[in-house]
């Protein structure tokens, strides 16, 4: 295998990581035979990709909370299966998408490779070995001190407020107690989350971690840990020239009113639709989200492609709606691309698609047909 790796990387690299046939095992590529050119490979993946959110340098905090990826403590402690985990699978439940074919997302597994490659060149110290650490805690004790030194930033049930989402199954499928132990104990620097080891005795601080543990739905983190261990079988998707662009595309175009000339509200473009008024609606996610849930009618146009699709769209004065999850950082990185492009009407949704289905208003998900 090394006598053959010297071309086999560089082939893999110069063909975009993999075929469209990429079978959905992972690949095994030593990362000690080219590192170089995985990190210039990666980092023009994260900075198309991933920097929306999480800043151009790891920085963080760009849209929707995204955590500073930069930061050394999480470096330190996360483990490459961790990092590749929450690149591929996302957060379902989050703004944060899964970013892997498998789950329809652009990313091959070389190309995430690539990306947790050029992560760990930020890492400026060793790595902390927290994985093979035992925690023995108190769940009810964890609680209390959970409800007056977290739930704050991480919310009542760990459901997130304006800081990581603990109880998010896939975190919590892919984190070892010692990672979460780390966590609480050196904190992040750089941001709002505490060092606790001056404020917590060891033991306390093993409490909240089993109390962590235990937010969980054990089913759902049970389903997470599967479909880490066996992703599923990359869905099909219609290329968009093969989809119906336009909503109701007989009917009398959708009229908007727009907050500072940009924002939409969810409501107004759910009684144009109720109107049976043409539209265009445009998923501004990874086709990954797209799949999940979306509003009926919408295509798949990931803010990072809006400039192949841009020939497709038609030029007739149809009102455009781009609408993300963030809800404002990719939508409205595609409804500038339009504007710079000349589609003068259009639109963000305000409030975001989380909103919209929280609303109870219509949802779609899986492939559409063409």
């Amino acid at each position: 295998m090394r006598a053959r790796l010297p071309w086999i990387l560089p082939l893999f690299l110069a063909l975009g990581a993999c075929s469209e046939e990429e079978p959905t095992r992972r690949e095994r590529v030593p990362l000690t035979e080219d590192r170089e050119r995985l990190e210039r490979l990666g980092e023009g993946l994260y900075r198309t990709h991933c920097a929306l959110c999480h800043g151009r340098d790891g920085e963080g905090y760009q849209a929707d909370e995204a955590p500073m990826l930069a930061n050394q403590e999480w470096l330190r402690s996360a483990s490459d299966e961790f990092i590749t985990a929450a690149i591929a699978n996302g957060r379902p439940g989050t703004p944060m998408s899964a970013w892997s074919r498998a789950h329809g997302g652009p990313l091959s597994d070389v190309q995430i490779l690539a990306i947790r490659t050029y992560l760990r060149s930020w890492l400026r110290f060793p790595r902390a070995n927290v994985d093979d650490t035992r925690v023995e805690g108190d769940p009810a004790r964890g609680h209390i001190l959970y409800a007056v030194h977290c739930s704050r930033c991480h919310g009542a049930r760990g459901e997130g407020v304006d800081a990581v989402a603990l109880a998010n199954p896939a975190l919590l499928a892919t984190a070892s107690d010692g990672f979460l132990q780390y966590a609480i104990l050196h904190g992040r620097s750089g941001t709002r989350m505490l060092a606790f080891r001056d404020q917590l005795e060891p033991q306390q601080i093993d409490d909240v971690v089993a109390y962590v543990r235990s937010m969980g739905d054990p089913d759902a983190v049970a389903r997470a840990a599967h479909d880490h261990d066996h992703p599923p079988r990359p869905p099909e998707i219609a290329p968009l020239a093969e989809m119906q662009l336009v909503v109701n595309p007989d009917a009398q175009p959708a009229r908007l009113t727009l907050r500072d000339e940009r924002f939409v509200p969810a409501a107004h473009v759910r009684r144009e639709l109720e109107r049976g008024r043409r539209i265009i609606l445009l998923d501004a996610r990874p086709p990954s989200d797209w799949l999940t849930r979306r509003i009926p009618g919408a295509v798949p146009v990931p803010f990072y492609e809006l400039e192949s699709v841009i020939s497709l769209l038609p030029r007739d004065g149809t009102p455009v709606v781009a609408y993300c999850a963030c809800p404002h950082a990719a939508s409205g990185q595609v409804v500038d691309g339009l504007r710079r492009n000349g589609f003068t009407n259009t639109a963000v949704l305000d409030e975001g698609i989380d909103h919209w289905a929280n609303e109870g208003y219509p949802v779609a998900s899986g492939p559409a047909q063409p």
